[in-house]
């Protein structure tokens, strides 16, 4: 996945870098307020980005992104609609909702918010 994302951001022509180890919250609030762009799965994270008014992209799968999403205007969610999804386990044998996101996908996804991102801080 790694070389994935580092593929994403290559074509992209963004700079980007993993996140360094937060210890608290707060911290990690600041880290991603520094953030031009956040993609991130259905976790805290992304929260926050939408939060703290950072353009971000949501990866859904077995969660649905109509009750559990990110609320905001710069804020875009990746969910492909498959027959079992949403079903909310924790685990699972095939992972078809998160294996069916691209990453071509995610790399329109976020170009298309970051060109749109009018947006001041």
């Amino acid at each position: 996945d790694q070389q994935k994302v580092a593929q994403i951001v290559k074509d992209s022509g963004y700079a980007a870098a993993p996140a360094p180890a937060t210890s608290t919250l707060s911290e990690l609030a600041v880290l991603v307020g520094r953030c031009r762009a956040v993609v991130a799965a259905d976790t805290g994270v992304l929260h926050l980005a939408a939060l703290r008014r950072v353009p971000a992209i949501g990866l859904y799968g077995p969660k649905d992104p109509a009750i559990h999403g990110p609320w905001g205007q710069n804020c875009r969610v990746i969910h492909n609609h498959i027959p079992c999804s949403p079903c909310t386990l924790r685990s699972c044998e095939h992972s078809f909702c998160m294996q069916s996101i691209t990453p071509e996908s995610v790399e329109n996804a976020l170009l298309d918010l970051l060109s749109n991102s009018l947006r001041t801080r």
